[in-house]
């Protein structure tokens, strides 16, 4: 049973739902809104909800009219890939179907071409006159009358050679009445060197066979040489997407478009906090702004606009929801004996550039402490502090990408440290070139945005 438009009492009844403070609308009608337009735990799966990639989106659009080409879409942990693979996987698909979509984890080559081909082979409509096709297996696919037979009760047995693997994949596209579109998600993860070797040579060979099918792979990595190693061979099949954080047009269109939908504003200093401590990450900002909209909802008086308040109560609630696995990086990285920890990590990410020189994140550290009216390290223990959160007893959080220059280890990681700074009343982020004037904005000042 649903639970949209009802309330839960203590006592764990499920009891009706009242008209509240946003726009007078229930909490169905509420709910209804807010998962169209936000999506903190799954992929976005809508093109006109994908903020801040048309770019990207052309770019695959365009590729795809090149016979033979497929789609690598790479870049950090959470930066959206899968929300722009499904997304066009959707949008290529139309109304009458969706893409296959496999995870790799940990799988080989031949499991994974495995799963493809079942899952082709259950969204093919029943058709005798398709299904019942006598030897033109053999003439068509070049499979055994066996395989195809096998083939033919929607089932693909066990695999052991790539044409194999390419004979069931032109099969079951063959069945399909327009090119299946594939969706090979987290691609770094596949299990070893061979089995990449395999994808490598399985890529060029759709586009040499011009095997009718639409691939996209999804994968963390800067660049598709650590994807799929020494295999250049593949590579003009493949058209590279680099995809980075978010612009900052494309982090206040989450922010804007949601709110226009559920007919309130959300206050200019809040907004540009949102959009800065999610450091382009959109899993940041539909939480966040999640969290805000439900403290609006739960307001007692009628809201048109929401509050610098109910932004920091909308922070503790993101933080007390975020990812575990996030969570225990960070704890793992700054309770110790000294805690002082934090407050260092917390001037890494007081940045919008990932790799810094020591001597500007100390900077930043200072204006940190000064924040808090506390006295900072001297120089020497504060590099202290910064070797210590490279080595394993602190995570290995940070890295040292060259001599003096740091970054953290999983880039991500910056957004959830913004989000605990924030939560303790400070302030980080606040040095955005398109921001000039605004670095000693504070959140409860009257100052007016200049517009990003």
């Amino acid at each position: 049973m649903s639970l949209a438009g009802e309330k839960i009492d203590t006592m764990g009844a499920a009891v009706e739902g009242r008209a509240m403070s946003i726009a007078d609308l229930s909490e169905a009608e509420f709910v209804s809104i807010l998962q169209r337009h936000l999506s903190p735990s799954s992929p976005i799966n809508e093109l006109q909800l994908l903020k801040g990639r048309a770019d990207q989106v052309e770019q695959i659009r365009r590729a795809f009219h090149s016979p033979g080409r497929q789609v690598f879409i790479h870049g950090d942990r959470g930066v959206g890939k899968s929300s722009l693979a499904i997304t066009m996987g959707n949008y290529l698909c139309g109304d009458a179907r969706r893409p296959v979509q496999v995870a790799c984890n940990g799988q080989t080559f031949f499991s994974l071409i495995r799963d493809i081909g079942n899952q082709l082979l259950n969204f093919t409509p029943a058709s005798p006159s398709r299904l019942s096709r006598g030897s033109v297996g053999v003439q068509s696919f070049g499979i055994s009358a066996t395989l195809e037979s096998q083939l033919q009760t929607r089932a693909v047995p066990e695999l052991s050679s790539l044409n194999e693997a390419l004979s069931v994949i032109r099969y079951c596209a063959d069945l399909s009445f327009e090119e299946p579109v594939i969706i090979v998600d987290e691609f770094d993860k596949i299990s070893g060197p061979e089995d990449r070797e395999m994808f490598a040579d399985f890529i060029k060979q759709l586009g040499d066979q011009r095997v009718p099918v639409k691939v996209f792979f999804t994968g963390i990595g800067q660049s598709l040489d650590g994807l799929l190693a020494d295999h250049h061979s593949c590579y003009r099949y493949l058209a590279s997407v680099h995809l980075k954080p978010l612009p900052w047009q494309g982090r206040l269109d989450i922010i804007d478009d949601a709110a226009f939908a559920l007919g309130i504003e959300v206050d200019p200093a809040s907004r540009f906090r949102i959009g800065a401590l999610s450091d382009g990450f959109p899993h940041y900002i539909h939480l966040v702004c999640e969290k805000l909209f439900w403290r609006a909802f739960d307001d007692e008086s009628q809201v048109k606009a929401t509050t610098p308040d109910m932004y920091i109560d909308a922070v503790h609630d993101a933080v007390r929801d975020i990812e575990p696995t996030l969570e225990k990086l960070y704890e793992e990285a700054t309770q110790k004996y000294n805690d002082d920890y934090q407050s260092v990590l917390w001037a890494v990410a007081d940045h919008h550039e990932f790799k810094r020189r020591s001597v500007d994140i100390y900077t930043s550290y200072c204006d940190i402490m000064a924040q808090k009216g506390s006295e900072p390290l001297d120089r020497t223990k504060f590099n202290a502090r910064m070797a210590y959160l490279k080595q394993p007893s602190h995570g290995e959080i940070l890295i040292g990408s060259r001599q003096g220059w740091y970054e953290l280890r999983e880039p991500i990681l910056r957004g959830y440290i913004r989000l605990r700074a924030e939560a303790e009343g400070i302030e980080l982020a606040q040095d955005h070139p398109q921001q000039e004037g605004a670095r000693r904005l504070r959140l409860y000042g009257q100052a007016k945005l200049p517009g990003v």
